[in-house]
């Protein structure tokens, strides 16, 4: 069985067993992340960042903890695909990537927003 497929597969199955907390759902495709800026331009497209968006760490926390653009509640899932491109070729840098994350899941939480961040 071919292992994209099957990933794609799992992401699908996911996302749909989580939708009915969830209602936002964003995929990250680890293959285009290899360093810092590929990392701003995957997570700023996807998760559609504001144009004031810096592409720096602080804008990233300010960006990822506000999320108003996004249909208001309902929590958020990020699937994060092939993580380890990202660690293996940056690895200063997913660490603070990592923690920012990291430090977004509890913020959601404090709001009563469900934030889960999948790594596969």
């Amino acid at each position: 069985m071919n292992p994209a497929h099957t990933l794609k597969n799992l992401t699908v199955q996911v996302s749909n067993k989580l939708s009915p907390i969830i209602s936002n759902s964003f995929l990250i495709d680890g293959n285009v992340i290899a360093n810092k800026e590929s990392f701003f331009k995957e997570f700023a497209k996807k998760l559609q960042f504001p144009e004031y968006f810096g592409n720096n760490w602080d804008g990233f926390y300010d960006c990822i903890t506000d999320l108003s653009w996004v249909k208001e509640d309902g929590g958020y899932l990020i699937i994060y695909e092939n993580s380890f491109n990202f660690q293996s070729n940056d690895s200063e840098n997913w660490k603070i990537a990592n923690g920012i994350l990291f430090e977004a899941v509890n913020y959601w939480k404090q709001q009563n927003q469900p934030m889960i961040i999948m790594f596969l």
